[in-house]
């Protein structure tokens, strides 16, 4: 890959994630405005769309602010790093994306304020007068709403034959191997050839493997969102959406799964580590693509939020906390797939076991 063709494949990540945050408020339930619950006769209401458009613009203009801002630090030399790859640091790259990822998320919360005020001065009331009418289908869980965990043998068999690979040619990989690269290609950091280095990405794989395995389990057992004034119809299309998101959730996990093996031959047996410089940051595009794409399609399965005045609990539009809701995971308002319950203990034991697996495997690599 020439300069030009990494600031390209830069320039390519950073378009993504404008393009995310454009189209963040559009994977909602269609009466979830940011994270806000309108009552279903107002959902299509003028303001509602000039929320949304002014949202747009506002994500939009902030992100090639803050390009400008970055790449002219850049010039003045602010944001030099060594090594550099062909004139972009990783302090540059790292500093624009985290640092636009923060401003967005805080037009995001500025709009859902805005929405939420507007609610309220509009008089807007998502709770019934009455004692709300619940449906439930107590056989809903015996049926097929998810795909087998079967389905992850593939990843698993992808995990074993890289790890046999490694450890039958091992003597064959060089005393020292690279942990780190440029998105040239180049040796940034090397390390000593031991076993645990050697399998790493095969730990990362068997992480990942473990991590979507939840997530389908995770979809199984939400709990039923069957509309009481029509709950066969809402029970199918409950079952359609949960399908349709266990299904992305396995050719995602298989997706990850080949690219760690895809990586670990390169780095072992002396592959192309340009091709290898490249995966990593096109990897990043493919994903959001098939994130997107699936996600519009999985979209129109998704059955509305319940108007049953829990804006409160969702601090932001995105983050769920609810001490009265014995949930530990539950469907995001804003995106696609879920979020944890902030007020339950065991969450926080999710998140300190997550950076945890990722402090031991900086630590084994």
């Amino acid at each position: 890959m020439t300069a030009a063709g990494s600031w390209i494949s830069f320039s390519l990540l950073y378009a993504i994630m404008i393009i995310v945050f454009v189209t963040l408020p559009f994977f909602s339930p269609r009466n979830i405005i940011f994270g806000i619950s309108i009552p279903d006769k107002h959902a299509d209401h003028q303001a509602m769309h000039g929320f949304r458009l002014r949202y747009i613009w506002s994500v939009i203009v902030a992100g090639i602010l803050w390009a400008i801002l970055i790449i002219a630090l850049s010039l003045a030399g602010l944001l030099e790093e060594l090594p550099v790859d062909n004139g972009i640091s990783e302090l540059l790259i790292v500093t624009s994306v985290i640092g636009y990822i923060l401003i967005a998320s805080i037009i995001f919360i500025v709009f859902h304020g805005q929405v939420s005020d507007y609610k309220r001065q509009q008089g807007w009331s998502t709770t019934p007068p009455m004692p709300k009418k619940a449906a439930a289908d107590l056989k809903f869980r015996s049926s097929s709403i998810v795909y087998s965990n079967y389905w992850f043998l593939p990843h698993l068999l992808v995990t074993l034959l890289g790890a046999g690979a490694a450890l039958a040619l091992y003597d064959r990989i060089p005393d020292e191997i690279g942990m780190r690269y440029s998105i040239e290609g180049e040796v940034l950091h090397s390390a000593e050839k031991t076993v645990h280095r050697v399998l790493l990405l095969n730990y990362v794989q068997l992480a990942v493997i473990g991590v979507f395995i939840f997530l389908n389990y995770t979809i199984r057992s939400l709990r039923q969102k069957l509309d009481p004034s029509a709950p066969a119809e809402s029970r199918k299309q409950e079952i359609r959406y949960r399908r349709s998101m266990s299904l992305l959730m396995i050719s995602l996990g298989f997706l990850l799964v080949v690219y760690f093996a895809l990586l670990q031959a390169m780095t072992l047996y002396g592959g192309n580590m340009k091709l290898a410089g490249s995966l990593a940051v096109l990897f990043p595009l493919l994903t959001v693509a098939v994130i997107g794409a699936a996600g519009f399609r999985i979209q129109r399965k998704r059955g509305k939020e319940g108007a049953d005045g829990q804006d409160h609990h969702w601090k932001g539009g995105m983050l769920y906390y609810n001490p009265a809701d014995p949930a530990l995971i539950v469907e995001k308002r804003v995106g696609v797939g879920w979020t944890i319950n902030f007020a339950r203990p065991v969450s926080w034991l999710i998140i300190a076991s997550f950076i945890l697996t990722i402090t031991v495997i900086i630590i084994l690599s």
